[in-house]
């Protein structure tokens, strides 16, 4: 089965339409990423597809050094929260450094004090945005939340992070009562291999056997194209085997 992308509401998968991800290389200014967003949808939109906004606040590999690398984070995030509202698209952003994913994480929680407190969609990236971060009971707690509100959006995700941050908050027992609960509902390759890269960090050797077995049968029919969709998970995989492999 190929793998979903799901990028607000839009899903990107090998057997659905194709979706257009375009942006300048980087914010050279608001009024010109204004503009230029505006003509990159326009186009889009004579296509019928849907369009997501692609945007660098920081170019870190400009061909150059002294080529200009962007505005920074806070402007930049400013300027992309405009244009996000503005156009009603979809927006992602390349993260360079972890501590970036704090004022990312920062940007989002003053979104849920305004007119979007109750969105669903800004409170799941600020629960992102938090794992990223390292503050695992906030994002939790904003999960909580999203499921609480509006237990339609995006379960098999919500319950996924709520699981990673449980265990990353030290409450395994917890952890794996989610994720046993995610194998249950939905059972697909993410939640398989999620809940084996806890099994190895966890040490449960034979739960990690037995999700190993499942997870191979089902990368064993992948072609090319789906190892490559894949293939953040598939390093996290490795590093988690890298880990069990040093401590037995």
């Amino acid at each position: 089965m190929d793998k979903i992308i799901k990028i607000a509401n839009t899903q990107i998968a090998n057997n659905l339409p194709l979706v257009y991800i375009g942006g300048t290389c980087v914010i050279e200014s608001a009024a010109h990423y204004v503009r230029s967003a505006k003509d990159i949808k326009k186009i889009v939109d004579t296509s019928g597809r849907k369009f997501i906004l692609k945007a660098s606040f920081d170019k870190a590999n400009r061909t150059s050094l002294s080529s200009f690398r962007g505005p920074g984070m806070t402007e930049g995030l400013r300027i992309l929260s405009n244009v996000k509202r503005a156009l009603k698209v979809p927006v992602v952003v390349d993260v360079h450094e972890p501590w970036q994913a704090e004022e990312a994480a920062a940007t989002y929680e003053a979104c849920l004090s305004g007119v979007f407190a109750n969105d669903p969609a800004i409170r799941f990236e600020a629960a992102r945005a938090n794992m990223e971060a390292g503050k695992f009971e906030r994002t939790a707690e904003l999960l909580e939340l999203i499921r609480k509100s509006r237990p339609e959006f995006r379960p098999e995700q919500v319950s996924l992070l709520i699981a990673r941050s449980l265990a990353q908050s030290g409450r395994h027992a917890e952890a794996r009562a989610e994720f046993e609960s995610a194998m249950a509902k939905f059972g697909g390759f993410d939640v398989k291999a999620e809940y084996l890269i806890w099994a190895l960090l966890a040490n449960e050797r034979e739960l990690a056997t037995r999700l190993y077995a499942e997870v191979e049968r089902a990368t064993k029919r992948w072609n090319r194209y789906t190892k490559e969709q894949n293939r953040p998970m598939l390093r996290r995989l490795e590093a988690a085997y890298e880990y069990a492999r040093q401590h037995p």
